[in-house]
Parts: C-alpha cells; structure tokens; sequence
C-alpha cells in the first residue's frame, strides 16, 4: 500500500509528484539540498509544506542519491532520459538496488500499468523524479495529470495509505543556540502552529517572578524536559494539527520520547533545521569535525556572544554539543536509538 511520496524538490516532475501526493492526502518528504535550492531559487516552503529536509550538500547528486537510496522504488517520469539528472536518478537505484519504474511522457503507459507495478512490488514509499521545465518545459504539468490519474485508481482501490496522518503533524526542530532555530520554528507555525520549547521553563516555571530572565539550572534540567514534553503529548492527544518542538536535539536519544508520542498519535514526523546562512556554514563543518576542529571553536565563540543577550550559552557548552551532533538524523535513526536501549 502506497504510503508516502517523496522527491528532491526540483521544478517538474519533482514538485508534480509533491503536490499529487498532498492533494490525495498522502505523507510527503525527501531531501532537497542545502538552503533549498531548486531552479527557481530557494523554496523554504517545500519543507514547511511537504516535510522536505535540507541535505548538508547543496549539490544536486547528493539528494539524488539519498532519495533513492530512502525509498522502495523510483519512477521516473521524462521526455529526455538521456539528461544529466535522470542519469544520476538511474545511478542512485542502480547503487541502492531499488526498483523502478520509467514513464516515457511522450507516450506514457496507461496508468492502470503503473497503479498494478506498485501494488504487484508492495512499494510503500516512492521516489518522484523527472525532467525540470528547463530540461523540457510543460513537463511538470503533464507529470502532474499522469500521476494524479494512478494516484485516482488507487484510491478506489483502497490501496493508498496515510491520509489521517498527512493531516497532522509533529515537527522536531534542530540547531544550536543563535542559529535561527526558534525564527524558523515561527515561521512554520505561522498563525494555527503549536511551539514547545524546553527553554520556556527557564522563563516561566523555575521562576515566575523573573518572566524576563533566562534562569537556566541544571539541577532542574530533567523536570524542564519532562515539563516540555508533557504539554507536546497533551497537544497531539488533542489532536492539534500543527505541533512544533523547538529544542536543540542534538542527538537521535534527545527528540526520541516526541517521536514515540507523535507516531502512537498518528502524526506525521518531520525534523528541520535552520535555513540561515551562519547555520548552512557550520553544518557543512560538522560534517568532518576532527578536520574542521579549528572553525569550529571559532564558531562556539561567535554563537556564546550572538546568544549572550537570551539564553547565554557558553562557548565550551556550545562545542559540547557540536561534537554530539548527528548529521542528516532521520526519523528511523531515532526510532533506531529506542530499540537500542531495549524499549519496546
């Protein structure tokens, strides 16, 4: 049963596959590269609006290459398979041995071949890629129709997945302090958007008299988690359609407790980061962090003194973190970090 589609983003076929799968309801994702980058310039919204996540590469092959490497199968929708890109997008499943599936949209099969390909081969999560409107222009719309009639009969097939869970969902942000984090955090909440952030307690809870004041204590760091989680529980209980967790989540164990309550709320799990231009920098750098050890205390030291006006982080618990940090964490490395501590 078809589940999710995801794609790298690209105008075209990319973005076709995109908004079929929104407009059916079906879960959405998929790596897009850094600072968001498509052809049109940078599309933020792809994240807030498909759950696309930045690659720490803004090269196109990388994020080729990891959709198609995280999906079930690829179908690959052109008039031109000789392009750069669908050779790359044929690289990426031939290295992964994934399945897939070639729509020729100069004379593309009927879309009952393609509906029975994906139930005969049980694809649950499906990579869209294509032509761009630069490699063919129109392409995008006639992947779109296509697309749009195989997603109809498998509708009324009952074999399309997830549309109760499309509807709501759980965002776990990640960064370091002074990083953008919490203006990227608002701007996905726009105005319906739940925030919970463990900082907060520090505001309101440790000591009220001071709502101003950063009252930051480690002796009360574990109640300040537990706080922060408890009011995000009771929020997808309730079935608040947009829930936002602004914390540092440096590690898969850090968000790991959200995730398991958004999955047994039937939410869809989406992580994001920031998109400013300081935090694309030294996310590149933590990448290789022995090598880049050097920029990356210089950084510590500018984020203490950009946070020093709010939350006044120091620079040693700055670096702390960035050498806990997992690059590119996926919802599955998190699910994978509860079933190695044994939890059911």
């Amino acid at each position: 049963m078809l589940r999710k589609i995801i794609s790298g983003g690209q105008n075209g076929a990319d973005q076709a596959g995109l908004r079929v799968a929104k407009e059916f309801q079906v879960e959405t994702g998929g790596w897009i590269p850094a600072a968001w980058r498509t052809l049109d310039g940078p599309r933020p919204d792809l994240g807030t609006d498909y759950g696309l996540i930045c690659h720490s590469s803004d090269g196109y092959v990388p994020r080729t290459l990891a959709n198609a490497r995280d999906s079930d199968a690829t179908v690959r929708l052109a008039y031109d398979f000789g392009s750069k890109g669908e050779i790359c997008t044929l690289n990426g499943i031939k290295k992964h041995k994934k399945k897939y599936f070639d729509i020729d949209l100069s004379n593309p099969p009927p879309p009952e071949e393609m509906a029975n390909w994906l139930c005969e081969n049980n694809i649950s999560v499906l990579n869209v890629a294509g032509n761009s409107e630069s490699t063919f222009a129109g392409c995008g719309q006639k992947a779109e129709e296509y697309l749009r009639s195989v997603l109809q009969i498998m509708e009324q097939r009952n074999e399309l997945a997830g549309k109760v869970k499309a509807m709501k969902k759980l965002v776990i942000m990640r960064g370091l302090p002074w990083c953008g984090k919490s203006t990227r955090a608002k701007e996905i909440a726009g105005e319906e958007g739940l925030i919970f952030s463990t900082d907060e307690y520090w505001y309101k809870i440790l000591k009220p008299e001071k709502p101003d004041v950063y009252s930051f204590n480690p002796r009360f760091l574990e109640d300040a988690h537990n706080w922060n989680r408890l009011r995000a529980e009771n929020a997808m209980w309730n079935e608040k359609p947009l829930v936002i967790i602004d914390n540092t989540n440096t590690t898969a164990k850090e968000p790991l407790p959200y995730v398991v309550a958004g999955l047994a709320a039937d939410y869809e799990i989406v992580i994001q980061e920031p998109t400013c231009p300081r935090w694309l920098e030294i996310r590149e750098l933590l990448l290789d962090k022995r090598t880049n050890r050097d920029e990356l205390k210089n950084w510590a030291r500018n984020l203490e003194e950009g946070s020093a006006e709010t939350h006044g982080v120091p620079a040693f618990a700055i670096e702390r973190m960035m050498w806990r940090w997992d690059n590119d964490l996926t919802v599955a490395q998190i699910l994978a970090e509860d079933k190695n501590n044994g939890s059911t």
